[in-house]
């Protein structure tokens, strides 16, 4: 502790030199005052501090201020923040999360080294290396299971009743940034891109290659709903994925213009004809929205979905001192036509601390390439807009319960293969199993009837009021709560739409669930509908919006 003292003495010392005529005499002030904050609260505060815990703090309070982008990242967090830029490191490879004691897999990675060691889904991380697993936290575990590829780990996994070791040798395992692509039967081809890491683009133009090797490509979608986004250079090269070598893709724009950039597309594109849709969402932000703003900028392809998230902020990260590093929002981007998408002003907050969102007032109105009407300041807008049914409560309470995942493990169990992703169905005699299943379990919920009842109910309290209107209150009640207990056989579409996806995983990991889920999606519909009718892709891309 004296030594920091020491350090943190020197620091102020040097401070104080600082003229109070220089341009930086308000961040040397302040400086100086932290110092000696923490230079007194190290020798005269009642407890022992933790310095490493004090300042950090300090640092994080002092960044929230700013914008959620903006990020310390300690020594202990180096890996992590490497694996979401690279998509890469050194595992067995499997997503994991905490059930009651231990650490369970959720899904091994295919052809991870856990793959090819026979985990499996519901298995539970017993001892790791010498550890005892009960007890443990994800991130300890975690930190377990990573090291050098071609080292070893030893674990005990449980599986129901039996438990069984493993020397498993770790390998680099390298997420994929497209989750599954497939050419339909109408030979549109579906992308489904999760991330921007490292081989973003090149995964894109390779599917694409192969749906060309497999037939007569008629359309292409691009889905990016629930992409939050990665590195810029993997957004600039997706895009260049499907725009000419040369076109300016994005720039970015810094406080004081000395480090303004723009970023063309260097490749030569891999397809600039085929008719394309690119699927958004409010997930959809950052890199993804480079991609589908820079499409409909330059009337490439139509965009289908829901207004996106509204991220356009970009990020740097500048090295600190002991392997600590800061991520900082340092510039905004500017898509192909010169608008922002970005959705909140972190400078301005409401009267409740809050960030405010850009008024449409303020909104500013940019050209696409062919003279449609785009605006900055709200995200990507759609150019056809689908807005999907939300779930109703059971099926989600049912899903956040796990007892979607629960039942599709005890499903494998039982069942020794299904049918391919894209023809499993779940029969009725399994769903009533799922039924069965449930019994006992609690996934209580509210509906959205109940919620105004109570809400109606406690401003009636207030009044007074006959038998007869309590009578009606009670018998609505009663009715809701019937009706509610019905509410398994009411959305058995949607529940064993879920089931359905959930048990395809299990089998045929990521890809599978979405593959399963293809025939429910309205978005990918509705991008079909429009690929089918070229008079109404162009009509869109080509007739200025007023």
């Amino acid at each position: 502790m004296k030594k920091k003292v020491t350090l943190l003495s020197l620091l102020a010392g040097f401070v104080l030199l600082t003229s109070a005529t220089t341009p930086y005499f308000e961040i040397t002030k302040y400086l100086n005052i932290f110092v000696g904050v923490y230079k007194n609260l190290n020798t005269y505060y009642v407890d022992e501090i933790n310095p490493k815990e004090l300042v950090t703090i300090g640092i994080d309070a002092m960044l929230e201020e700013l914008d959620p982008y903006s990020d310390f990242i300690p020594e202990e967090e180096i890996e992590r923040f490497e694996l979401q830029s690279t998509g890469e490191y050194g595992g067995i490879g499997a997503t994991i999360q905490k059930v009651d004691d231990y650490i369970q897999i959720i899904s091994p990675y295919e052809g991870s080294p856990a793959d090819q060691a026979g985990l499996q889904a519901g298995d539970k991380f017993l001892i790791v290396d010498g550890v005892d697993g009960k007890g443990k936290s994800s991130e300890e575990i975690v930190k377990l299971l990573k090291g050098e590829p071609g080292t070893s780990v030893k674990v005990t996994i449980g599986r129901g009743d039996q438990s069984f070791e493993r020397n498993i040798t770790r390998d680099i395992i390298k997420i994929k940034n497209v989750t599954f692509a497939g050419l339909m039967d109408n030979g549109i081809g579906y992308i489904k891109l999760s991330s921007f890491t490292n081989g973003a683009g090149k995964e894109v133009a390779a599917a694409i290659e192969q749906f060309k090797q497999e037939g007569n490509l008629k359309g292409i979608v691009l889905d990016l709903k629930g992409n939050g986004g990665g590195l810029l250079g993997e957004a600039i090269s997706v895009a260049n994925v499907f725009v000419p070598k040369g076109t300016k893709v994005v720039s970015i724009k810094t406080r004081d213009g000395a480090q303004d950039k723009s970023y063309i597309a260097t490749e030569k594109a891999t397809d600039v004809t085929t008719p394309l849709v690119v699927l958004i969402d409010r997930g959809t932000a950052s890199a993804s929205e480079i991609v589908s703003g820079t499409i409909q900028d330059l009337d490439r392809g139509v965009v289908v979905g829901r207004n996106s998230f509204g991220k356009g902020l970009v990020q740097s990260t500048r090295d600190l001192s002991y392997d600590t590093k800061l991520k900082l929002t340092t510039a905004k981007y500017l898509i192909n036509s010169g608008r922002c998408v970005q959705r909140i002003n972190y400078d301005e907050k409401d009267e409740n601390g809050e960030p405010k969102e850009i008024p449409d007032s303020l909104r500013t109105v940019f050209k696409t390439k062919n003279g449609r009407t785009v605006f900055d300041g709200s995200g990507i807008m759609p150019d056809v807009k689908v807005e999907s049914e939300p779930f109703p409560q059971v099926a989600f309470t049912i899903f956040a319960k796990n007892y979607i995942y629960d039942y599709s493990l005890l499903y494998k169990e039982k069942h020794s293969e299904i049918a391919p992703p894209s023809q499993f169905v779940l029969s009725d005699a399994d769903y009533e199993d799922f039924k069965q299943f449930l019994e006992g379990k609690d996934y209580s919920y509210k509906t959205g009837s109940e919620k105004e009842l109570e809400e109606f109910k406690k401003a009636a309290s207030e009044e007074k009021h006959d038998a007869a209107f309590e009578k009606a209150l009670s018998d609505l009640e009663a009715n809701l709560a019937a009706s509610k207990a019905d509410d398994l056989d009411k959305y058995k579409d949607e529940i064993k739409f879920l089931l359905e996806r959930e048990i395809a995983a299990r089998y045929f990991y990521t890809a599978g669930r979405i593959e399963n889920g293809l025939d429910n999606d309205e978005e990918l519909k509705k991008a079909v509908e429009l690929i089918e009718n070229p008079a109404e892709y162009n009509k869109i891309l080509t007739v200025t919006q007023k």
